[in-house]
């Protein structure tokens, strides 16, 4: 949500790859929000490219 991105801002890039997502989620945690996990989504990579 973009309330979400206003409140807290954005992922940290001085975070090493993928420890940005975590950081952020505890940050919104700590403001309030409700953080979900759902282990069965699917990302699709339409270009073949991830990092």
């Amino acid at each position: 949500r973009r309330k979400v991105i206003e409140e807290i801002g954005l992922l940290d890039e001085q975070f090493f790859m993928y420890g940005e997502e975590l950081d952020w989620c505890f940050r919104a945690k700590k403001a309030g929000w409700k953080v979900m996990y759902y282990p069965h989504a699917e990302i699709i990579h339409y270009k073949g490219e991830c990092s």
